[in-house]
This record gives C-alpha cells, structure tokens and sequence, in this order.
C-alpha cells in the first residue's frame, strides 16, 4: 500500500510537464495548439485516456502528444519502482474558457483565458490520485508566437 502513494508524485510530474512550455506540439506550446484543436470543436475540453489509448476529439496532432505521455508515464513508474498494473485508469483532462477562480488569479503570469488540467490516477485499490493545475492560455497563433527549435 505505501508504494502506492508515491503516484500522487507521479500524476504531479504528470500534471506539471504537460502544462509547461517545453511540452510543445510541432515547435509549439502545447496548450495553446489544444485550446486551438478543442475552440474549432466547439468543445473546449480534451481528454486523454492513457491507459485506455481514447482521444476525444480524436486529431492526430493529439495521438502523437498522447503517445508521448503514456512513455513519460512508464518512466515516471519505473524510476519510483511502481508496476504499471497499480493503475487501473490513468486520464489527462483540460478545460479551457473555465470560470475563473482564486487560484487562477494567483497565476495570471501570461495573457488569454484561464485553463484547467487535472491529471488523475485510479489504482488497482480504488484509490483516486490527482493533481490539479490551472493557469492562463490563449489559443495557438502562429503569427504571435515563435517556435521552438525542441521539437
């Protein structure tokens, strides 16, 4: 049971890589390239089901960014020595347009409109992991952005 709270951990490393600005998409911040694919959805929330492989809305520029985070995923368990068997579910969800709230407020570094990602792990015991961070994201531009030279 004890090694199972090292994935809070996990989801936290999770969470915390894939709002950053070195999580790019072709040379661009990730987050502003999905609140991009969601806004042309008229759905402004993406779901990755790691564990399940599910995409919704399904875009091949996501496959790609969701592929990347199920390896970051078996990393993060390798190095705390957790079996990938511990997590019966594992889900990436981000909402963008989101009311906003104090904490919001608290990280308003950047401009465009607060986000929401929230990074969660069910174990094999029912048990929910998650971790929440929310910040501020315009949608992509590539008129107003550089790119990055880390793709």
């Amino acid at each position: 049971m004890a090694k199972r709270k090292l994935l809070n951990g996990v989801v936290a490393g999770l969470a915390t890589t894939f709002v950053s600005r070195y999580n790019n998409i072709n040379g661009y911040w990730a987050l502003g390239v999905m609140f991009s694919i969601a806004s042309a959805k008229s759905n402004n929330v993406i779901f990755l089901d790691l564990g399940q492989d599910l995409i919704v809305p399904n875009n091949k520029k996501l496959q790609k960014l969701s592929s990347k985070y199920c390896d970051k995923l078996k990393l993060l368990l390798k190095v705390n020595k957790l079996n990938l068997s511990y997590c019966k579910n594992i889900v990436i969800k981000i909402s963008f347009d989101v009311p906003c709230t104090k904490n919001h407020l608290l990280n308003h570094f950047t401009y465009g409109k607060p986000y929401t990602c929230i990074v969660s792990i069910i174990d094999d015991l029912g048990k929910i992991h998650k971790h929440t961070v929310v910040g501020w994201c315009a949608k992509h531009n590539p008129f107003k952005e550089s790119r990055s030279r880390l793709r």
